[in-house]
């Protein structure tokens, strides 16, 4: 995740700095499409706050580089319609408002900390995905051998052993963008053999905690 500091521009509004261009490519939906950098979000408070805060209407201010205009630009963006994360040769994250997409760039160091926790599932879903477009019927050791070598090659040093408790700890936001991209994903068996260790897992710790009640009676 690349960094960068927020820069002192006079900051425009979305629609003071469309007027401001010429030749941005679209959205199917017709919007602009648009490369953000130096990012920060925040609730209405003005507060820093998560782009997964669904209770918090959300707003933005980021730096824009149009390739017809040398100089880049500080425009505040929002409210926050919603963000997504998109699967393809460069996958990245998206957020969208009424007047363009913006795809996340480079985040601001003051914000950095707040992104890491988003950006760092990002990359769980995005190395898992990759791996299920060469084999969907992989097995669950095999899956996070192959993420593991994809993180390594990022300069992320992690343990199967840390990839799986991640796994498990984000079980419902990987199942939520796996699923955007394989319908059935529910089917496949790297999936069914997390499910049946996670319900032990569970089953175990019950066992533990009820153990422990009856010491204190004892």
């Amino acid at each position: 995740m690349q960094t960068t500091s927020s820069t002192t521009n006079t900051i425009l509004d979305e629609i003071s700095y469309s007027g401001l261009v010429d030749g941005e490519s679209l959205h199917a939906d017709g919007l602009p499409i648009r490369k953000l950098d130096r990012f920060v979000f925040m609730d209405k408070n003005k507060t820093l706050c998560s782009l997964e805060d669904q209770s918090a209407e959300i707003t933005g201010i980021g730096t824009v580089t149009n390739p017809f205009h040398s100089t880049p630009h500080t425009i505040s963006i929002g409210p926050i319609l919603k963000w997504v994360i998109e699967y393809t040769q460069e996958a990245a994250i998206w957020i969208k408002t009424n007047q363009a997409w913006y795809q996340l760039n480079e985040v601001s160091e003051e914000y950095e900390q707040i992104f890491s926790k988003l950006f760092s599932k990002f990359l769980l879903a995005t190395g898992i995905i990759h791996c299920l477009s060469e084999n969907k019927n992989t097995s669950l050791e095999d899956l996070l051998t192959n993420v593991k070598t994809i993180h390594r090659s990022m300069g992320i040093r992690s343990k199967t052993s840390e990839i799986e408790n991640k796994i498990i700890e984000n079980e419902e936001f990987v199942r939520s963008q796996i699923s955007r991209v394989y319908p059935d994903s529910e089917n496949f068996p790297w999936l069914r053999e997390l499910k049946s260790k996670t319900q032990k897992q569970k089953k175990i710790t019950k066992k533990n905690e009820n153990e422990e009640k009856l010491k204190k009676y004892e």
